[in-house]
């Protein structure tokens, strides 16, 4: 998916864009599978989230924080 993004709207999507759609993705993947891995410590029995899911959730952010910045930087060169 990203590659075929890479190639066709490269032009359009830069600035930092790709690490942030980079970020979103693995770290996103890795919370969903936080929730079907089973558990290997016993502080997080208790716990709504698991301790992979909570570090994951601030590299989300900056990804997205980058995925926005890119295109607003992008935009102001194109115009």
């Amino acid at each position: 998916m990203t590659i075929t993004l890479y190639k066709t709207k490269r032009n359009f999507m830069r600035h930092g864009v790709f690490f942030g759609l980079a970020l979103v993705l693995i770290f996103t993947a890795r919370f969903f599978i936080e929730f079907i891995k089973e558990r290997q410590v016993d502080f997080e029995a208790n716990m709504s989230l698991d301790m992979g899911q909570i570090l994951s959730i601030p590299y989300i952010l900056i990804g997205i924080g980058f995925i926005i910045y890119g295109f607003k930087k992008t935009k102001e060169q194109l115009i």
